[in-house]
């Protein structure tokens, strides 16, 4: 173990000031340095540039920061440097620009700090260093090594000193490959007070997984799950995690974040916020936000904001929000708010509680931010979705822009709402809204769309869609909700006819739907034979399903018509029960399951897979009614069993090197894979059999997915190929001088060799095995070698 107090290192970088169109810049003061004379070690100066403009995160359209041609310098209270265990240890820094704990370790090496207590108080003169680099943080992770912290506290009163920092040394590209610096934190207790104080921080390809936190911030700009400049990958799994401060949302993303089963508190701010092509992926989570102030551009408050502040904190758009079950709730403002970016939104049964007077869902807006369209995709499956929707080119103040929405409703989705522009007309580029199977859309208003398909419902009460371009659609894009009549939409303003529906002839109903004959519907929809209706699938024969019935195992049929079936799911994956049993066309049909948290079962009869392992028993039935007796008539049964999944994160791999998905997949037996996917296949590829084939360092997410199409569930996992190398390929030392050589990339001892020992002799040092001392004994040349795993790495040794 290799413990120092008050070392320096410094890494040296270059901003290079690019001025953006549009862009508000306002002045702020110089940061203050270290001065690049200061004596330290020539092997711990690093030069990177880095060639954009830095907003603080978290306060979207606050001014870049500055420091061209400036220094970073980190120093430690406490700095580690090579495989250390402690337990119950007590850090603490009351200095300016320092870390409580400094760990720099490089790849392979591993710290353990079980039960820390740490302390930092001190601020920061140095610009955003503490946000992209963490120079005045508690606990500062970099160099590649990992860092496993169980338990114990970190408390920060100070500017700019986040929590724990996660630095991986990437070149800014967001979520780039870094270094391989990684973060294991468990059931810590993290509290920070000052501005611009995260709770865990991530920035430049930093891995954090986090597991049980408490973590509470009080000040601006301090989420309490937070990233910066060039993203990275946080796991987070249980936990609460509060904000007080104002913007300061529970989550900032400029990275990909993922997580499951947590408390997320927002009181002063967005809940969450992701710039750029960040990612937050919510699974089971509880999410309230609070927001109360507008920052920099920004039109509304809100909950969920998709941004580019055109910062250089993000690169590009694409944006990706989603949100399986657990609940939203939104106290002030929009829901969901998009603005200078494409973003998509995924929501699969999420309680949305909106209590914001406005009711408004979603808002697709110019705020004023300048360089990019405002586009948002909305995926909604078995979701209840309640508010309206703008989409407007031009907010106030704002300069124009294009704008568009596109709506997907699927697997028995509902919305209440209405869509337009925010002042009753249509100044965007485009809406399309498509209306799945067993879906409903209910107007609150008048809305305005470019494209509708509509397979389900439409109820209309007193309102009318308005077609406003020239997009033909079909006379029978779906059916009509109660209340409603078909082609109950009335010319809009421009003189086209709703749903490009021309005006009938004298005679005709509304729609170009003429009065049918006797026994016929309208939409020359001929009256189906018994026991069908229009557009459905008809009963099947007895003793037949429909086809495609994917997931049953066999199956029987008793004398009363009830099939017994085998049907397996895993969590969160769906099937149709209706399509299963063969009664999706049956009218007045329910279904039932004895145990939801193993399998739910909706109104449309779509089962999806619970919290809990197990077997439910799925009941389909109709009710009679007799003399005030309810009698319920069962016509068809199914066992389904639920399994649960794990994913686990896979081994470091190296190129060339084949590995079996499947060993990291558990808790799950009968159920099968459908597919496999790699997010990067450059790095590494999957087949459909699971077999992953490495092709070059980087960083993959795994994919299993179960199901097909929206009835799918994916369960993933990360990949890290790391090849193995020597720190150098050649060094030249003096007679009775001394270097040390590390292999890199690898968990593995290796066995250490020199051919010429008389030339230079080598010592093997630290408890990994995986550096040597080598010492030169004559003037000369010879070659130091590192094997492992059958593969011999070299390095030239020359003596003078």
């Amino acid at each position: 173990m290799k413990i120092t107090k008050k070392r320096i290192w410094k890494e040296t970088y270059r901003t290079l000031s690019v001025c953006m169109a549009g862009m508000l810049v306002l002045s702020q003061p110089a940061a203050v340095f270290a001065s690049e004379d200061e004596q330290v070690s020539e092997n711990l100066i690093i030069a990177e540039e880095y060639d954009a403009q830095e907003a603080p995160q978290g306060t979207p359209g606050n001014p870049p920061g500055s420091g061209t041609g400036s220094t970073v310098t980190w120093k430690g209270a406490t700095e580690i440097t090579s495989e250390t265990a402690s337990s119950s240890e007590s850090y603490t820094s009351e200095n300016a620009d320092e870390n409580a704990v400094l760990i720099n370790t490089e790849s392979g090496v591993v710290v353990t700090l079980d039960a820390p207590s740490v302390s930092k108080t001190g601020g920061t003169s140095a610009g955003d260093s503490y946000s992209f680099y963490g120079i005045n943080s508690a606990v500062m992770c970099k160099g590649g090594g990992t860092t496993n912290i169980t338990g114990g506290t970190v408390a920060t009163s100070a500017e700019g000193a986040n929590g724990i920092f996660s630095y991986g040394a990437n070149n800014g590209t967001t979520n780039a490959e870094g270094d391989g610096t990684t973060v294991n934190i468990s059931g810590t207790v993290i509290t920070t007070t000052g501005n611009g104080s995260g709770g865990i921080m991530t920035t430049y390809g930093g891995t954090t997984y986090a597991s049980d936190l408490t973590v509470t911030t009080e000040g601006g700009s301090s989420a309490p799950i937070r990233t910066d400049r060039g993203g990275g990958w946080v796991t987070v799994n249980g936990g609460t995690y509060t904000s007080n401060g104002q913007g300061s949302p529970a989550i900032y993303s400029t990275a990909d974040v993922d997580v499951t089963g947590a408390v997320l508190t927002s009181n002063k701010s967005e809940g969450v916020c992701i710039e750029g092509n960040g990612s937050i992926e919510l699974t089971d989570c509880t999410l309230t936000a609070s927001n109360t102030t507008k920052n920099g551009n920004a039109q509304y408050v809100d909950s969920v904001m998709i941004y580019q502040s055109m910062s250089g904190d993000a690169n590009g758009t694409g944006s990706v929000f989603s949100m399986t079950k657990g609940t939203l709730n939104n106290k002030n403002g929009h829901v969901f708010h998009v603005t200078n970016t494409g973003a998509t939104i995924n929501l699969d049964g999420v309680d949305i509680n909106n209590t914001d007077s406005d009711n408004i869902l979603l808002s697709v807006v110019n705020d004023g931010w300048s360089g990019n369209t405002n586009t948002a995709t909305l995926n909604a499956s078995a979701q209840v979705l309640e508010g309206d929707i703008i989409v407007s080119s031009a907010a106030s103040s704002a300069s124009d822009s294009s704008s568009g929405l596109t709506l997907n409703l699927t697997d028995g989705s509902s919305f209440t709402g209405k869509i337009d522009d925010g002042n009753g007309g249509s100044t965007f580029s485009y809406v399309n809204v498509t209306i799945g199977e067993g879906c409903t859309w209910t107007l609150t208003g008048d809305s305005y769309v470019t494209g509708l398909t509509n397979n389900g419902t439409i109820d209309y009460g007193d309102y009318q869609i308005y077609i406003v371009d020239e997009t033909p659609l079909s006379a029978s894009s779906g059916s009509q909700g109660s209340g409603s009549q078909p082609g109950n939409m009335p010319t809009p303003p421009t003189g086209k006819q709703p749903g490009d529906m021309p005006a009938p002839p004298t005679g005709e109903q509304p729609g170009n739907m003429p009065t049918p004959p006797t026994g016929e519907q309208p939409g020359d929809m001929p009256t189906p034979p018994t026991g069908e209706q229009p557009g459905d699938m008809p009963t099947p024969p007895t003793g037949e399903a429909p086809a495609e019935d994917t997931g049953r195992e066999g199956g029987s049929q008793d004398g009363t018509g009830t099939k017994n079936l085998t049907v397996s799911l895993v969590k969160g994956q769906k099937a149709s029960a209706a399509d299963i049993l063969g009664t999706a066309s049956v009218n007045g049909i329910r279904y039932e399951s004895d145990d939801k948290n193993v399998v739910s079962v909706t109104k449309k009869g779509i089962l999806k897979g619970g919290n809990k392992a197990g077997t439910a028993n799925v009941t389909a039935y109709t009710v009679t009614k007799e003399n005030k007796t309810a009698t319920k008539n069962v016509i068809g049964t199914m066992i389904v069993t639920n399994e649960i999944p794990k994913l686990t994160a896979m081994k470091s791999a190296k190129a060339g090197e084949q590995i079996d998905a499947a060993q990291y997949l558990t808790g799950v037996s009968e159920a099968g894979v459908t597919s496999w996917k790699s997010s990067k296949s450059s790095v590494a590829s999957i087949d459909e059999e699971g077999i992953i084939t490495v092709n070059k360092n980087g960083t993959t997410r795994i994919t299993a997915v179960f199901g097909t199409g929206t009835q799918a569930v994916r369960y993933s996992a990360l990949l890290k190929v790391s090849t193995p190398k020597l720190s150098k390929n050649s060094i030249k030392i003096r007679e009775g001088k001394k270097t040390t050589l590390v292999l890199k990339n690898t968990k593995l001892t290796p066995e250490w060799s020199i051919e010429d020992e008389s030339i230079a002799s080598l010592t093997v040092s630290g408890t990994s095995g995986r550096k040597a001392v080598i010492t030169g004994n004559c003037p000369g040349t010879t070659t130091a070698c590192a094997t492992v795993d059958g593969v011999t790495y070299e390095c030239e040794i020359t003596v003078k």
